[in-house]
């Protein structure tokens, strides 16, 4: 992403990096380039894929001086989503969009943010085409009580990973020092469908 002001730190501090093992290169993204960031990676078969990184606002987040909570995390997920749409459109659907929701996805309780943020994502990725690998029955996380994640891998309908995730959580759920991070690393594996 672009250089974030807010990261009160020398110039080079961003919000959101995207590596890639396979040849890729950066895509332009229209909005919220402060927090979103997206590279496509190339393919033999010139099916590209397209990967979008982002950070969403928590509750708590000063960033938009006008809004908070629920409203900033809505606005800005709005915003954001504008790009999902059209790459998703762009590249017929092999898009993964990953990274920072701040918004639990459990199907009862409450983990973290709020009820209508919760509501307002599932509605945006259902309008955008994405499947999240990582929220509800999927949670890698909910083997711990009062646990959940909010950091969540969603493709779209040219990507696919069975009706099983693939997926894995590092450090195992339960076991991640709080003077390390409060963010658990998720990754799975996906596929041109």
């Amino acid at each position: 992403s672009q250089d974030a002001p807010d990261r009160n730190s020398v110039a080079g501090a961003v919000w959101v990096a995207i590596w890639s093992r396979l040849p890729a290169e950066p895509l332009r993204l229209a909005t919220d380039l402060e927090r979103a960031a997206a590279i496509k990676i190339k393919q033999p078969d010139d099916r590209d894929v397209v990967v979008v990184g982002m950070v969403l606002p928590w509750p708590g987040d000063k960033r938009d001086a006008d809004l908070g909570g629920s409203a900033a995390f809505q606005a800005r997920l709005a915003e954001q989503s504008s790009d999902w749409k059209r790459l998703g459109a762009e590249y017929g659907g092999r898009l993964c969009v990953t990274g920072d929701f701040k918004q639990d996805l459990l199907l009862t309780g409450h983990y973290f943010h709020s009820h209508d943020s919760r509501i307002a994502l599932r509605a945006t990725l259902n309008e955008c085409g994405l499947r999240c690998l990582t929220g509800g029955r999927d949670d890698p996380l909910t083997a711990v009580p009062d646990l959940a994640s909010i950091d969540h891998i969603c493709i779209g309908r040219g990507l696919s990973c069975g009706d099983s995730p693939p997926f894995s959580v590092w450090p195992r759920p339960g076991t991640l020092a709080k003077n390390l991070s409060d963010h658990y690393g998720v990754w799975a594996v996906v596929e041109t469908a």
